[in-house]
């Protein structure tokens, strides 16, 4: 009796020991999509794939800028000898053309608008052509043909800076059409950005000048510098 009692526990015993193997091995073959037979093989090309070295990361590289004569940059005072030479050649306000450069493409002179207007004055390819410009992205050549539209454009409108802004922006038949400055709000903050950015030029000018002159009594009239240079003549002590 004992002896049955012990062999019908051992069959049992060994019978849930191969079920669990079962389940185990099974469970871990159907990780990777392999059915019992093959976990021999699932074990190699899993061990195959976990020595294989990763594969190396791409890097985008961008292509090179094209250069110009002069070189890139964007700061502001980068530019100042040309477009001082250029706006005194053509009698145009340096910090005018200044301004519309610093409004227009901050100093870029490689950069492309969205519509295609190019260089550091953001000239249009047939505003290019119509100016003699050769290369837009030279800034010799850009500054030329840019400084040459504005004075076109103040010659146009009687040398009225909004009208001139106003056409440089939007075109100059735009600015006839509507006897003015358009009603577009991207044409209106800039010729209000453009005007900020001359006065700015302008108070950087004048930090840019010696002291004030000590007032000189001279014969009973009092002389005394103001800050544009000029001497203003009084017959008493100004402030």
């Amino acid at each position: 009796m004992f002896s049955t009692r012990v062999f019908f526990t051992v069959i049992i015993a060994a019978l849930f020991s191969t079920a669990a193997f079962a389940r185990a091995d099974t469970g871990s073959a159907r990780l990777s999509g392999y059915t019992q037979p093959d976990l021999p093989v699932f074990r190699k090309a899993a061990a195959a794939v976990a020595a294989a070295p990763a594969a190396p990361v791409r890097k985008r590289v961008r292509p090179p800028r094209r250069r110009s004569s002069i070189g890139s940059g964007g700061t502001a005072g980068r530019f100042d000898t040309l477009i001082r030479d250029v706006a005194r050649r053509h009698g145009v306000d340096y910090k005018l053309v200044k301004a519309v450069i610093h409004a227009e493409s901050a100093f870029d002179h490689l950069a492309v608008s969205r519509v295609g207007a190019q260089g550091l004055m953001q000239l249009m390819p047939a505003t290019a052509r119509d100016l003699r410009v050769s290369d837009p992205f030279d800034p010799r050549d850009n500054v030329e043909g840019g400084t040459r539209y504005l004075k076109q454009m103040l010659r146009r409108f009687r040398n009225d800076i909004s009208l001139c802004l106003a056409a440089y922006n939007a075109g100059p038949s735009t600015v006839l059409r509507y006897g003015g400055v358009p009603p577009y709000r991207e044409t209106r903050s800039y010729i209000r950005r453009v005007k900020a950015l001359m006065r700015r030029y302008e108070r950087e000018e004048q930090a840019l000048l010696p002291p004030q002159a000590p007032v000189i009594p001279v014969a009973g009239r009092v002389y005394h510098v103001i800050r544009n240079g000029r001497p203003v003549v009084s017959a008493t002590p100004l402030p």
